[in-house]
């Protein structure tokens, strides 16, 4: 009995590993639109390579994009509507080292 139970708990554990994701769950759909050339922090922070940050600000006009889901140096952002060419079911995927653009996902 105790070596089933081993056994149970070691199974559980397995698929419960397996189903956490290492990666996005979507790919680019397509480019961004009128991007700024990187996205910058807000004052007091900095871009690194050790997290990303929120909010993110647009340096032309100051515009915030806001950080749902991040991933190896990945970031997935909420915009406001009518920006970059993403839609209400779409965000904007940005490089969290450099701020750059990397394209639209899906939700």
């Amino acid at each position: 009995m105790k070596r089933f139970l081993q056994f149970s708990i070691l199974i559980v554990a397995f698929i419960i590993n397996s189903c956490a994701t290492t990666s996005f769950k979507t790919k680019i759909v397509r480019p961004a639109e009128r991007v700024p050339d990187t996205f910058i922090t807000t004052e007091g922070m900095e871009l690194d390579g050790t997290s990303c940050k929120s909010p993110l600000v647009d340096p032309r006009d100051g515009t915030k994009i806001i950080l749902v889901e991040s991933i190896k140096g990945m970031g997935d952002y909420q915009v406001p509507k009518g920006k970059y060419g993403v839609s209400v079911d779409e965000l904007l995927r940005v490089n969290c080292e450099t701020g750059e653009v990397i394209g639209v996902v899906t939700k």
